[in-house]
């Protein structure tokens, strides 16, 4: 069978188990639910980075990328922001985000050619022709845009024509470092219901899928900029990236950021995610958070999907066997299997490293940072999922085309997880008292 006809039985069989869900009764918009909850705003275009600390910003970015979520004002609607810190000036940054008829040099996997037709003042027209595939659905079309010019810190475009008609895009470029490094914010509005019935069709029964696939495109348009900015100046990136220095952190910004359904992702210097954190506010202090996250021989109190069996204790190891029941995301299902190595470095971290079996090389941590008085905790926890050995049918379909699988599952178990963890903690404070 030829590749395009295998393609298409997996996006059926994808869509025809999209509408068994609905027929069971289950409803995709719940799911949305435990990712954000959509609020008008009162003023929009938002400002990016608006009242945001700009240092907590750059102290993120130098460890990972960030994306949230704005609404729009039309009730369901989101941008999504994505954001980097390039190791270049925004100079050069500004060139190499102008230079559109190298887009296809920046973003290989996506577009095939790209000119400019016109430019008048700061209006530039730019035509691309563009191949992409959502959850096995294949996609070659071409795009009219129209970029507005802002010099130095800003461009908006507008997608006039073709498969992505509708589109909105907003760059802001701050510096840092006395100018010698760029942060970079891209506001994202995909409106992918343009690019056919096909598509509108998989909306329809699966709305959630656009938000995460609008920041993941997001990210790649960033990525491009950022690689070629940096081999400019010849900078080398580190093969992983910077641990997170939590004591710079402002923590009205990163309130802020909670109510967008903030994530920071982790990638290599090629774009493959490492990880993804996430963090909660909890109204209980950092010693009863800490026994929960240790409290072994009770994880099936405070994660309620899972069974913990404990092979061993040595030092400040804890071997132990992690049986997790069917979570959903989407119209996927996962159980999974883990042989994890927790190791504690009490009285704020715990480490967890999956030493063998099916997802060997998972890993994730947690850090816990008391606020104010003590009373309360701010918790982080960065999962990172091997899905590599992962060969089923299911994943293989999860992991097709542009949807942003792995980046999904990381941030939605790291949030989970956390829910968890902060449900049990104010419940053993509550009871203290």
């Amino acid at each position: 069978m030829k590749k395009k006809h295998v393609q298409q039985a997996a996006a059926l069989l994808l869509f025809g188990g999209a509408m068994l869900m609905l027929s069971a009764g289950r409803d995709p918009l719940e799911e949305t639910k435990k990712i954000w909850i959509w609020t008008k705003p009162e003023i929009y275009p938002q400002p990016i980075p608006g009242d945001l600390d700009v240092h907590t910003l750059s102290t993120l970015l130098d460890t990972g990328n960030l994306q949230w979520y704005l609404p729009r004002p039309e009730e369901g609607e989101w941008d999504a922001v994505a954001a980097m810190k390039i190791h270049a000036p925004p100079d050069l940054v500004w060139k190499v985000v102008t230079d559109y008829e190298r887009y296809p040099e920046y973003m290989p996997d996506t577009l095939l050619e790209s000119k400019t037709l016109s430019r008048q003042g700061n209006e530039v027209k730019n035509w691309h022709r563009a191949v992409n595939s959502i959850l096995n659905f294949e996609y070659n079309y071409e795009i009219l845009d129209m970029v507005t010019e802002d010099p130095p810190d800003h461009l908006h475009s507008e997608t006039l024509e073709g498969g992505l008609k509708g589109r909105q895009i907003d760059w802001i470029l701050v510096p840092m470092d006395q100018n010698q490094n760029t942060l970079i914010f891209l506001r994202h509005y995909p409106h992918i219901k343009s690019m056919g019935v096909t598509v509108r069709a998989v909306l329809a029964v699966l709305p959630m899928i656009e938000w995460p696939v609008s920041a993941s495109a997001a990210n790649y348009i960033l990525r491009g900029y950022k690689q070629k900015a940096e081999r400019l100046v010849g900078y080398t990136p580190p093969p992983e990236p910077a641990g997170l220095f939590y004591q710079a952190l402002d923590i009205e910004t990163l309130r802020k950021l909670d109510r967008s359904s903030c994530g920071l992702i982790r990638e290599t210097p090629e774009g493959k995610t490492i990880n993804g954190l996430t963090y909660i506010f909890i109204d209980a202090p950092a010693p009863v958070v800490w026994e929960v996250l240790t409290d072994f021989e009770n994880y099936h109190r405070t994660f309620k999907e899972c069974q913990l069996q404990i092979e061993k204790r040595e030092g400040n190891g804890v071997w132990a066997r992690l049986k997790t029941s069917s979570f959903s995301i989407l119209i996927f299902s996962f159980g999974m299997e883990l042989h994890n190595l927790y190791t504690l470095e009490p009285p704020d971290h715990l480490s967890i490293r999956t030493i063998d079996g099916l997802y060997q090389g998972s890993a994730s941590d947690y850090q816990i940072l008391p606020l104010g008085s003590g009373s309360k905790t701010l918790l982080f926890h960065s999962v990172g999922l091997n899905l590599e050995r992962d060969s089923s049918l299911t994943m293989r379909m999860v992991k097709s085309g542009a949807f942003p699988a792995t980046t999904m599952m990381c941030l939605t178990v790291s949030r989970t997880e956390l829910s968890s963890v902060k449900e049990e903690a104010e419940k053993r404070a509550r009871a203290k008292l």
